[in-house]
């Protein structure tokens, strides 16, 4: 079963989805960037000691008063802490900048480890398009391996001592914020790879009572790169017994590829299966979910912040982005 649904971002909330507007001739969007993990608040705008009562009260009259079909939810998108194969990006990898008009583009940024592009927009493959063509194979080389004699990064690349760090100081925020009756995860998601689940279970633990579910499509930008590989069920179940798996995960994984690497679109088709997996599931609940946290990747943030149509976010390792989204649209089969 598929929808039709639609999914818009609903500002006024959170720093981070605040419009900035457009500079410049090609209409590049300004991006977002913090050097803090988490903002203060998870970047809620108001600072009053009732500020997450308030925000609750908003988000249930949104719901109270939406038109039937319209569900408006609130996602905490948390990236997994800092992993092995991110040491060996800083190792191996550099990034090339640019500047456009006074503008700095240095978010837009080429990674030789990953081949990864952050921060891109709708221009961002016509803009480094030449760029890109100008390297070849070779680039990927460490990628493809498993590790170096130094670091193993692969497959599925496990927290470092700083990933596990940055995992507790999420569960700190939480904490803090708990005290101004932050509205609690009624739902907790996570990527089936070994760094999102080890997050997920450092910041939450069994602090709210709820089992973690790993959901396939909720994994990092697929293919190529052995860190993105995920163990099989068996492995994954026996090193985190406390988690569910999704109806229909298969033993093997059967997305991951050697030789060929998903694409910014394809990403976004998996993003927009995961919401319409959990607007679908919810529409026909008397008691609606409004609150759910998904500990995943930059990737899939990426595709979720695009799908979304939200303002672009550099978050870093063990960072979290709340957001407002609000779902329209007719399930179909």
């Amino acid at each position: 079963m598929g929808s039709m649904r639609k999914y818009e971002t609903v500002p006024g909330f959170f720093a981070q989805d605040n419009d900035p507007g457009v500079v410049n001739e090609l209409q590049l969007p300004h991006y977002g960037s913090s050097t803090e993990k988490t903002l203060p608040r998870f970047g809620l705008i108001d600072e009053s000691l009732d500020r997450w009562t308030q925000f609750a009260a908003k988000i249930e009259q949104l719901n109270k008063t939406a038109a039937p079909g319209v569900h408006y939810k609130v996602f905490f998108l948390g990236r997994h802490g800092q992993g092995v194969h991110n040491v060996a990006e800083a190792k191996y990898g550099t990034k090339v900048g640019h500047r456009l008009g006074g503008f700095d583009l240095g978010y837009f940024c080429f990674d030789l480890f990953s081949m990864r592009l952050t921060g891109m927009g709708k221009v961002g493959f016509r803009f480094v398009g030449g760029l890109i063509a100008s390297f070849d194979d070779r680039i990927r080389y460490w990628a493809k391996l498993n590790g170096d004699g130094d670091l193993v990064w692969g497959p599925d690349a496990q927290l470092t001592q700083l990933g596990v760090q940055q995992a507790k100081d999420a569960r700190l925020e939480w904490e803090k914020e708990r005290q101004f009756h932050i509205p609690l995860p009624e739902f907790l998601y996570t990527s089936p790879l070994t760094r999102a689940i080890q997050t997920n279970q450092i910041t939450f633990g069994d602090t709210l009572g709820l089992r973690p579910t790993v959901v396939e499509n909720i994994r990092e930008h697929n293919g190529v790169h052995t860190c993105d590989k995920r163990r099989t069920r068996s492995e994954i179940q026996k090193d985190f017994p406390e988690i569910h798996f999704e109806q229909g995960f298969t033993e093997e994984d059967l997305l991951w590829a050697p030789d060929y690497r998903e694409t910014y679109a394809n990403i976004d088709l998996r993003v927009r299966d995961v919401l319409d997996m959990i607007f679908d599931n919810d529409s026909e609940a008397e008691d609606k979910l409004k609150f759910i946290s998904i500990t995943t990747h930059g990737g899939f943030i990426g595709g979720f912040l695009r799908v979304c149509n939200h303002r672009p976010w550099i978050l870093p390792t063990g960072g979290v982005i709340p957001i407002v989204v609000k779902g329209y649209g007719e399930m179909r089969n």
